[in-house]
């Protein structure tokens, strides 16, 4: 019965180290939680859990504010449709997003030109920041800047 009401997502799983975002599903809050898990040799257990208000950002404008790599593959768990950023958070390199484009996503380039985004000219790899709201499915991408 309880199950029924919230949805998990694998933010990310390795062999060690796992993070899964946990949400109400079909409930008038935005609120989450990120469920970091550590292996040991009897199984799983959680090591951190940090509790956010979701799609709605309290204190800052955007609840998704990073600075990363961009990056498409087919490689799994990554899905090929979307591009993702790669970004360090507290030290730990190898988090992962995909980002969602709308009608309404800037992107700016080094050179400064602002337009409405369009993934077929993302590059491999650049160094981009990307400032959006984070969703259990992604990052809904207010703006992405190119970085040198």
């Amino acid at each position: 019965l309880f199950r029924s009401k919230i949805t998990t997502r694998t933010v990310y799983q390795f062999e060690q180290k796992a993070q899964i975002l946990v949400t109400a599903s079909k409930a008038t809050t935005t609120e989450q939680a990120i469920v970091t898990l550590l292996a040991t040799p009897e199984g799983w257990y959680i090591n951190e859990i940090k509790c956010s208000a979701g799609d709605i950002g309290l204190d800052r404008e955007f609840s998704f504010d990073m600075e990363g790599y961009l990056l498409k593959s087919d490689a799994q768990p990554l899905d090929p449709k979307y591009w993702y950023l790669v970004f360090e958070e507290n030290g730990e390199k190898g988090h992962f997003v995909p980002l969602l484009l709308s009608p309404e996503s800037m992107c700016t380039s080094t050179k400064g030109t602002t337009a409405v985004c369009n993934a077929d000219t993302f590059v491999q790899a650049s160094k981009a920041h990307v400032q959006g709201q984070m969703t259990e499915t992604g990052v809904t991408v207010k703006n992405i800047k190119a970085l040198k």
